[in-house]
């Protein structure tokens, strides 16, 4: 004779699967957001850990969306600090100036977390947004750099070239330098409704770094010629 399972017993047994899967499910899913928090902790929250106080440290967070970048980075004691920004446009029409410094803000010695967000308007136009929250600070700095209009029309006019950003996912240490870039945009010349060929010369960008400020009170930074086109 062969066994007889009932249709409560059926039912019975599919009931206790479905459950057993969805708390296993709901687990995995539990554990999975335990590990990006602690991730996300680590990566946000975490200091730097600095073996070497005469060394720069640096490491880059996920970024929070396209243009808008995250350092957290430590800078050795016995020097003063400048996070400086600054355009520049190789093309302007004389007398206008071909380069200009946007912002200056003194920064302190030891670990800083820092954003550097740019994007474009709707009339394509630059917009540059920097923060930062101090060593010990409670309270974030936030500072936005002001364009020249016939630079910001001439942006508008350009498509991206080559956006290059300080570091990678993992810590950094460095020795200390006279400038330590964090954020370089360029921009190459562009017609109406015609993308640029690759080869084009670049016609104007952006530049955010951090420069030591060793004997320069109450002197204007010099803005890097790093960020000048290069040649041909």
């Amino acid at each position: 004779m062969r066994p007889r399972i009932s249709p409560i017993t059926v039912v019975g047994v599919l009931v206790i699967a479905g459950l057993s899967f969805g708390w296993w499910r709901s687990f995995r899913q539990h554990q999975q957001r335990i590990a990006r928090q602690e991730l996300l902790i680590k990566e946000w929250l975490e200091p730097i850990d600095v073996k070497d106080a005469t060394q720069v440290y640096y490491r880059k967070l996920p970024p929070r969306y396209v243009g808008c970048n995250q350092w957290r980075i430590y800078l050795p004691p016995g020097r003063r600090y400048l996070l400086c920004a600054a355009y520049f446009d190789p093309l302007a029409p004389s007398p206008e100036p071909r380069a200009g410094l946007l912002e200056q803000v003194l920064m302190e010695a030891g670990q800083s977390l820092l954003e550097v967000e740019w994007r474009r308007d709707v009339e394509l136009k630059p917009q540059l947004f920097l923060s930062m929250l101090p060593p010990g600070g409670e309270q974030t700095l936030k500072y936005k750099a002001i364009f020249p209009e016939q630079f910001s029309l001439r942006f508008a006019q350009c498509e991206p070239s080559t956006v290059t950003y300080l570091g990678g996912d993992t810590a950094t240490v460095s020795a200390p330098a006279e400038r330590l870039d964090l954020t370089l945009v360029r921009m190459r010349v562009s017609s109406e409704n015609t993308p640029p060929p690759e080869n084009s010369p670049d016609a104007c960008g952006l530049l955010v770094w951090i420069a030591t400020y060793e004997g320069m009170e109450g002197k204007t930074p010099p803005i890097p010629r790093v960020i000048a086109p290069p040649a041909g």
